[in-house]
């Protein structure tokens, strides 16, 4: 486990890839004791980020340590974020 005072970025390595009208977010889920989940915007302020839209593969709340996510969201015309968040319990 790593230090809870500390970045982990550089071990769950996020990575965006851009197929088609797909954006995804693959990342490294390192800790079961932890929540991840993607968000997704279309702007950067004045609107909430939501998972809707967004596929994890699997899922990451049932994956085992150490597998590698794809958080997914169609592009559909618009310019889209997508960020990760990590959540203690």
């Amino acid at each position: 486990a790593g230090n809870p005072n500390l970045a982990d970025a550089h071990t769950i390595a996020p990575q965006f890839v851009r197929t088609g009208n797909v954006l995804t977010l693959r990342y490294r889920m390192q800790r079961s004791d932890l929540s991840y989940r993607v968000l997704t915007n279309t702007v950067l302020q004045d609107q909430p980020w939501t998972t809707t839209g967004v596929i994890q593969t699997p899922d990451p709340d049932t994956a085992a340590e150490g597998t590698l996510i794809e958080a997914s969201a169609t592009l559909d015309g618009n310019r889209r974020f997508l960020q990760l968040e990590v959540i203690e319990p």
